[in-house]
């Protein structure tokens, strides 16, 4: 609910608008003066009450359109830190509580990509699964599992190796489809072009395979880019990058490479 109401007063819209607070926390800082340390000691949870009257008090929502200043970015930050520290000391008390070191996240909070990776980094955790449909439309998933319960009495086995479960579109019916629209498009050879193009600053949009299910990109319907860093920023960034350290870093290019391998047995067309 404080993240919710994070958002409202950032602009944005609430139940669809939590991950760009996640995206701008990372160009802040955490500023208690801004928005107040009221999280309960053992879990970290927010008095919600509280903060809403504090909200209404200090806060003017931002509207549509109005820049991003200093104080919304350090805002987005402070809530972050909140979230990521209360994830952590539940998972660490449901650890102490029965010993398992392999945790599940589902719900809307799961797709909070940047506190799962503070999750993925602790001690304590051995192996991280997310369900990838963790919004609203995740729940017809439950409700399949359920009803197949109640009529056979069985758990289904459900393969999750994966989350490409959406249309997917061969080379033959891409071409068909270009050649129809007629754009100016040429074969190449998919890692050297995404590599160029990056190094370039520009922005590539990757399509392969099955789309991937749920509103995260994992890799088969994404855009990307290695954007140059604004000079007012570097100071917030480098000190973040600093707290995740050389391991989100390893994650990240591990990633990229898994990615390039898999399009090298495939033709590119741009």
């Amino acid at each position: 609910m404080l993240y919710e109401l994070i958002t409202y007063y950032l602009g944005f819209q609430h139940h669809s608008g939590e991950g760009k607070i996640m995206g701008l926390s990372a160009y802040g800082r955490v500023d208690e003066e801004i928005l107040p340390d009221w999280c309960d000691p053992e879990m970290g949870l927010p008095d919600v009450g509280r903060y809403r009257n504090y909200l209404a008090q200090r806060h003017q929502p931002r509207t549509d359109g109005a820049p991003l200043t200093q104080a919304h970015r350090d805002l987005a930050a402070t809530v972050q830190s909140y979230y990521e520290r209360s994830l952590v000391r539940i998972a660490r008390m449901l650890f102490r509580s029965n010993g398992c070191k392999r945790f599940a996240l589902a719900g809307g909070v799961a797709l909070n990509c940047s506190g799962n990776g503070e999750l993925a980094f602790q001690d304590f955790v051995e192996s991280l699964f997310v369900q990838p449909a963790s919004h609203d439309g995740g729940t017809a998933l439950g409700a399949a599992i359920l009803v197949h319960h109640e009529l056979s009495g069985d758990w289904p086995l459900i393969d999750f190796s994966h989350a490409y479960l959406g249309p997917g579109y061969g080379e033959y019916g891409i071409r068909q489809t270009l050649d129809s629209a007629k754009p100016c498009y040429r074969e190449v050879d998919p890692v050297q072009a995404i590599g160029k193009a990056l190094l370039e600053d520009r922005v590539i949009g990757l399509f392969r395979g099955r789309a991937e299910v749920g509103p995260r990109a994992l890799g088969n319907r994404v855009f990307s880019q290695i954007h140059k860093v604004p000079q007012h920023f570097a100071g917030s960034l480098s000190s973040r990058g600093a707290r995740v350290g050389d391991r989100s870093l390893r994650r990240y290019l591990k990633n990229f490479i898994r990615i390039c391998s898999s399009l090298r047995s495939n033709h590119c067309l741009c």
